[in-house]
């Protein structure tokens, strides 16, 4: 579309990726309620932030533009993904909401924070002129997340490698 629409675009990227974060981490909690036959709230929770970002895009669109839309669209997703999501699902579940706080945003957020910072400073300073040194970006930092993600859920790696799942488990032989 060329460069004139970067900035534009971009920064409605980031608007809207802020409301993906939080609709991400409660992205389990939508298959769980479905699982238990109780998505009748769910589908009411997704009427309102549908409503609501129609109501905010339009006031928002008249002082910001195609920005208020996003805004409109990401107040709305993050009103829902901040107050129902958590408060529904540890009442279906039965989990105290800071276990799900934790569980659910904290600890993916400290897994990837390594990850995501040399994401960023790698963009800044290590410039990246053709598609291979893209790509040779991504497999240089890329254990940076494995890391991460091994330091933060080690305890649920180990659970799955000595539990059924494991695919190299040794099946108990036939009596």
């Amino acid at each position: 579309m060329g460069p004139q629409y970067a900035a534009t675009s971009g920064k409605i990227l980031q608007i809207l990726l802020v409301a993906q974060i939080f609709a991400l981490a409660n992205n389990t909690s939508g298959g769980i309620a479905y699982g238990m036959g109780k998505h009748k709230p769910v589908a009411i929770w997704a009427c309102v932030e549908g409503v609501s970002n129609l109501v905010l895009s339009i006031i928002l669109v008249r002082r910001w533009g195609i920005i208020g839309i996003a805004w409109g669209t990401a107040i709305a997703s993050l009103a829902i993904h901040l107050t129902f999501w958590p408060r529904y699902i540890c009442k279906l579940v039965q989990m105290p909401v800071a276990k799900y706080l934790w569980r659910a945003w904290a600890q993916p957020f400290i897994a990837v924070a390594p990850f995501a910072a040399a994401c960023y400073l790698a963009d800044k300073y290590w410039k990246d002129s053709s598609l291979l040194i893209f790509f040779g970006q991504i497999a240089a930092l890329l254990p940076l997340f494995v890391a991460g993600i091994a330091v933060c859920f080690l305890g649920e790696i180990r659970e799955f490698w000595r539990g059924p799942l494991n695919p190299w488990r040794r099946k108990p032989a036939a009596q």
